[in-house]
């Protein structure tokens, strides 16, 4: 039953890039909407486990940080939809793998493999590419923009994974990290490979992670039930 509430939760979020491109209103008032849609069921997640929490109150307002991220960065990431398309901004938010491995290295002191270092370079040469500088042809209303806001988005979405993982640590909470990444890192490349065409689909969402630590998060991965 959690499997299948797990893949329910997957295949629902997995359209949201598409829905906000629909939607037509402002990226604030988006983000804004998104979070009191979720905020029932988040009222009625924290009545269930409230008497289990036991963190103190600066991990607490840790937690609230992390929410904070989360709010910035999906409005930053629905600039980017506006600005490059679902798709393409989905994949370039995505960019968070390289960014919560650089904060667990510089944070938390987990320094990556050689190997992990060597894919920061492909990661943001497929960002360049998908920005279309110099290809007139390149998809989307303002590319350039688009890759900008997506990578800050990205930035803000690893920030929000690794202070959720920080405030949750030590307190029977699952570390949030692992199912962050939807697409591997050769994505970037595959989909810029593509700007010059309005993309078919979305790639799978940016869900809400549960699993993992930093390091496994700086590692390419495909989608897992999160």
């Amino acid at each position: 039953m959690t499997h299948l509430a797990g893949l329910a939760g997957v295949s629902a979020i997995s359209f949201a890039a598409i829905f906000v491109r629909y939607a037509g209103t402002a990226p604030g008032t988006t983000t804004f909407f998104r979070a009191l849609y979720a905020l029932p069921f988040l009222v009625i997640a924290w009545l269930l486990v409230k008497g289990r929490d036991t963190r103190p109150r600066q991990v607490r307002l840790m937690a609230v940080a992390a929410g904070t991220f989360l709010a910035i960065d999906l409005t930053i990431w629905h600039v980017s939809i506006d600005a490059i398309g679902a798709g393409l901004a989905t994949v370039l938010a995505n960019t968070q793998i390289v960014f919560v491995g650089l904060f667990a290295w510089l944070i938390s002191g987990e320094k990556p493999s050689r190997r992990n270092l060597l894919v920061a370079p492909v990661i943001f040469t497929g960002v360049v590419l998908i920005s279309g500088l110099g290809d007139a042809a390149s998809y989307g209303d303002d590319p350039l923009l688009g890759a900008i806001t997506g990578v800050i988005a990205g930035f803000f979405y690893g920030a929000f994974i690794f202070t959720l993982r920080r405030s949750s640590q030590g307190h029977d909470a699952r570390r949030p990290d692992r199912c962050s990444t939807p697409r591997s890192e050769p994505s970037l490349l595959r989909w810029s490979s593509l700007r010059s065409s309005p993309p078919t689909s979305t790639s799978p969402s940016r869900g809400p992670p549960t699993a993992g630590s930093s390091h496994s998060a700086f590692s390419p991965r495909e989608p897992v039930g999160c």
